[in-house]
């Protein structure tokens, strides 16, 4: 994606600094269409269990699936070498796995609450309630929440000020997993650690050694959530890395999540790695995978391309989609796309879903209420696509 047509997140978020002092209308985005977003082996140790209930077709009545030889622990996600699938272990057999959802806010609801100014209560109830309304509603079976950390003029910290950030979004992350069937890629999109990043473009965000410290910070948070796989970035370095530079970093990551991991003798989750070019390029891992084991790419194109997402030997997830333009796709391109990726089953996720901010393009109409979820024209084809994906199989 070329990085001028981008308007992001953080710029956004000051345009509703009046509606945050005074409740009224705005959000993380303008609410014009011209906004755009900125935004993707099992250990032997014990874990929590899933009824992993998530759109799987069965592919074979196995016991437990495998990765490089590795026996997985019901409920948790994993991948095999040279495959194009994610797979479940559901305890009754192996199954080909695919998500379908939306991407969603953290406690700084997309920009509404950019400074904080909603007391940390009152944002966790207004995320919590936005999370349970969407999944009662649109039935999702993954949802990307990114961690928007050095986003806004308010920075937080997964290492520090656990009651500020860390709690209460471990909370909420925790109660998405309490819903079956429902998974979730936490997403560093920013941190103070990582670099290529300031305060005009978040969503670039590249990491470094110092974020290492914060991937095994949320292995300790979710050591034991079959739920939880990690998204390393959101579009890192946007366009000016080289292949070789995000394979470095990328394994580097996955490399310290898995030390972690070993280290709490728990089940390795999905490490989602992303590409080149805002991650609208990922052939390059085709051509070379990393080495690790249970690792997925993502992918994000406005519309997406088949041929850019299309491979035999690395699983994809679609992390970003929507229409041209920043745009909602028309019903009939939507209607191709969602045939293909079923046909194909690659996991996808819709932007944007929020009842607080209009970052395009935006599935819903902003209320400012979690108890309304209303869709728009797009968010109206993306919720009858995941209320029933089986119209397009």
């Amino acid at each position: 994606m070329m990085l001028i047509a981008r308007r992001h997140l953080v710029i956004a978020a000051f345009t509703v600094m009046l509606a945050a002092c005074g409740g009224g209308s705005g959000g993380s985005g303008s609410t014009s269409s011209s906004s755009t977003p900125s935004s993707g082996s099992s250990g032997s140790g014990s874990s929590s269990t899933s009824s992993g209930a998530s759109g799987g077709t069965s592919t074979s009545s196995s016991g437990s699936g495998s990765s490089s030889g590795t026996t997985q622990t019901t409920g948790w996600l994993y991948t095999k070498a040279s495959d194009n699938k994610i797979y479940l272990n559901s305890g009754a057999g192996e199954s080909v796995w695919i998500g379908r959802g939306v991407n969603v806010d953290d406690l700084f609801l997309g920009g509404y609450n950019y400074t904080l100014w909603m007391t940390t209560a009152d944002a966790e109830a207004a995320l919590t309630a936005t999370m349970t309304n969407l999944i009662s509603q649109w039935r999702p079976t993954l949802l990307r929440l990114s961690l928007n950390m050095s986003s806004y003029p308010t920075h937080v910290s997964w290492l520090t000020n656990p009651t500020q950030y860390r709690e209460p979004m471990e909370r909420v992350i925790n109660k998405i997993g309490e819903s079956a069937g429902v998974y979730v890629m936490v997403t560093l999109r920013s941190d103070t650690s990582m670099s290529v990043c300031d305060a005009s473009d978040d969503a670039t965000c590249f990491p470094e050694a110092a974020t290492n410290n914060v991937y095994r910070a949320l292995v300790d948070s979710f050591a034991n959530k079959p739920h939880v796989m990690f998204g390393l970035s959101n579009e890192p370095g946007g366009n000016v890395k080289t292949a070789a530079e995000l394979r470095q970093a990328m394994s580097a990551a996955v490399d310290a999540i898995r030390a972690r991991e070993r280290e709490l003798g728990v089940p390795e989750h999905i490490v989602v790695v992303q590409g080149d070019d805002w991650t609208s390029t990922i052939d390059f891992y085709a051509a070379q995978p990393l080495t690790q084991t249970n690792v997925a790419y993502e992918y994000h194109s406005y519309p997406p391309t088949s041929s850019e997402y299309t491979f035999t030997n690395i699983p994809v997830i679609i992390g970003e989609y929507g229409g041209a333009n920043w745009q909602g796709m028309s019903q009939s391109v939507g209607d191709a796309f969602f045939r293909d990726i079923e046909a194909k089953r690659i996991s996808s996720l819709a932007w944007y879903f929020s009842p607080y901010s209009a970052v395009a393009p935006a599935l819903l109409n902003v209320t400012h209420d979690a108890r309304q979820i209303t869709p728009n024209s797009w968010g109206t084809i993306v919720r009858n696509y995941l209320t029933n994906p089986a119209q397009y199989q």
